[in-house]
């Protein structure tokens, strides 16, 4: 998915934050939240603490169709992303 994009180009503060969104949306389904465990583990070894706990902070703080939004700038318009699909499966697809 797109945060073990993130972390593999180098970018691994904005896939801790879609992993903080992921953790705490409500719609996430629990097999997204499992593979990202590994993940987030794997970024916790690079990162300091703080560096860590603001970015988890951040995505539970964020909006979904916000972080939508940004990730489809980041990546251009050829992103899948880029029809509009109800928010519960968004959230279920965009991390993990």
């Amino acid at each position: 998915g797109v945060a073990h994009w993130q972390a593999q180009v180098g970018q691994p503060e904005q896939a801790l934050m879609l992993i903080g969104l992921v953790q705490q949306h409500p719609s996430s389904y629990q097999e997204s939240k499992d593979r990202l465990v590994r993940l987030a583990a794997e970024l916790q070894a690079v990162l300091s603490t703080e560096q860590v706990q603001a970015a988890l902070a951040r995505g539970q703080a964020s909006e979904l169709w916000a972080t939508v939004a940004a990730v489809q700038a980041e990546l251009g318009p050829d992103l899948p992303l880029s029809s509009p699909i109800p928010s519960h499966h968004q959230a279920r697809s965009l991390a993990a």
